[in-house]
């Protein structure tokens, strides 16, 4: 029996000799909850020396929102249950919080269970790094632009990682692009010295910024500015490159406009002024023409340079508004325009026609757009009875908008400007009015076309994305599909 008494007492010299040691704290307590015996590493952890802890409860040291699982895991153990990896708050003695990752077993007795044993692992830094990943992890996936990784240490360099932004700019799962080349994204507007300049840098693993025109999913091209960094590790060997993706297209776009703008008021504004020194000419010389029907002359081209003025800034504020697509009813839009103009000029017949139940997913500048049509119809139309017809139809995710007239035509160098979407060195645009027309519908990714019609008048035809009545905005809207207007 002394024999059995000395044994059990090593054991027990043993056990704690192997419990002070260990970085673990490891506890008993007893059928009420209250402490019977807890490691020295309680004053590591908590701050409190084992003697402070023993014979107090354990839910003293758990934090309030924990309280309610620990009691839960207890009451488990009390009715024979195991405990495996449960986290638990408790409050150190400076009254800060650390995470314990307990597991607990029942103690027995000739088979009654007298209390509880276990250990819990200060997992506090884990838990910590834990949400700092999470929440880096939720930033990039939440980013509005694209974050690409790409192994530098495999031929191609393909993808290994995509956000959800780059889902969004580029309309691929990020499944669907892992293991593949950036290359895929490359298509027929793609400029080759952009991609040899991204090639080169990634060749040279050195950081570079490029602008070259990618392709959604659905075919649509879009501007991307793609900045790539290489990745080292500890021994400096880059190992893979991180990307950027951010569409910038709408920027583009309003830099082109910015240089039409230039271009145009430049050249309307040359003209106007030999005009106007032309006929200051005139006043010097003895000319039988009367000082007041030059003045009426140069009061008119004053006024045409205000009003090109006006049209410049009109298409400015337009390219500055925000991209806001939204459910246009055609009745109501054609019945107010039309009622307009009808008052203003009412030596026009103005007929309207709309065949289509759906309504139009676009932006209130499309009143605008569509005014400006109606204007210039009936405003230039010199016919003996003259004539507009406002026709809006049905043509599947399009509606179909187009003003006709029976005027003299638009001028065929004017619609040149409009349907090759930029100036030629000889061809320049003497009004603004159709650009207007053309950036507003073509930001909501419709179209615009305008051409004289055989025999007399010009047809003007825009179309805008359809929406149906139980359709939203954000699944009906479409992207701009020209890069340049």
């Amino acid at each position: 029996m002394q024999a059995r008494s000395r044994h059990l007492e090593r054991e027990r010299d043993r056990f704690k000799a192997i419990a002070d040691t260990t970085s673990d704290l490891l506890f008993r307590f007893d059928l009420e909850g209250q402490f019977t015996y807890v490691s020295s590493a309680s004053e590591r952890i908590l701050g409190y020396e084992p003697e402070e802890m023993i014979g107090e409860p354990f839910t003293t040291f758990n934090t309030e929102r924990s309280a309610e699982r620990a009691l839960a895991a207890f009451e488990s153990i009390l009715e024979g249950d195991d405990i495996d990896a449960v986290e638990l708050e408790l409050t150190t003695a400076t009254g800060d919080t650390v995470v314990l990752e307990v597991n607990g077993t029942p103690e027995t007795e000739d088979g009654e269970i007298v209390g509880v044993h276990g250990v819990g692992r200060d997992i506090t830094q884990q838990k910590k790094s834990q949400r700092e990943l999470e929440l880096k992890n939720k930033a990039i996936d939440e980013a509005h632009v694209g974050i690409t990784i790409a192994d530098a240490q495999q031929p191609e360099n393909p993808i290994v990682y995509a956000n959800r932004g780059f889902e969004q700019i580029t309309g691929y799962d990020p499944a669907d692009v892992t293991g593949r080349s950036y290359r895929f994204l490359q298509g027929e507007q793609t400029d080759p010295t952009a991609v040899t300049k991204l090639r080169e840098s990634i060749e040279a693993c050195e950081p570079t910024v490029v602008e070259l025109v990618n392709y959604r999913k659905d075919g649509v091209p879009f501007w991307n500015e793609v900045r790539v960094a290489p990745v080292k590790n500890e021994a400096g060997v880059v190992t893979h490159f991180l990307g950027i993706q951010n569409d910038v297209t709408g920027r583009r776009r309003q830099e082109h406009l910015v240089r039409v703008l230039n271009r145009v008021l430049r050249h309307n504004l040359r003209n106007d002024m030999q005009v106007i020194t032309g006929l200051s000419h005139l006043l010097e010389t003895d000319d039988d023409t009367t000082p007041a029907e030059i003045g009426s002359d140069i009061r008119n081209v004053g006024e045409e340079s205000i009003e090109l003025g006006e049209r410049a800034r009109e298409l400015e504020d337009a390219a500055s508004r925000d991209v806001k697509p939204s459910r246009l009813d055609p009745d109501s839009l054609l019945t107010e325009i039309a009622s307009r103009y009808r008052e203003q000029f009412p030596r026009v017949v103005i007929d309207t026609d709309v065949r289509t139940e759906k309504d139009i997913c676009a932006g209130s500048e499309i009143t605008g757009a569509v005014s400006e049509l109606v204007e210039n119809a009936v405003k230039h139309n010199t016919s003996r009875e003259p004539r507009v017809e406002i026709e809006l139809v049905d043509d599947g995710e399009w509606i179909v908008l187009s003003v006709e007239d029976n005027g003299p035509g638009i001028d065929e160098m004017e619609a040149n400007v409009i349907s090759h979407g930029e100036e030629r060195d000889l061809e320049h645009g003497s009004g603004l009015g159709l650009w207007l027309v053309n950036w507003c519908v073509t930001r909501y990714g419709g179209s615009f076309d305008v051409h004289p019609k055989s025999g007399t008048g010009s047809c003007a035809t825009i179309r805008l994305p359809a929406i149906e009545a139980d359709q939203t905005v954000a699944d009906a809207s479409k992207r701009p599909t020209v890069l340049f207007w």
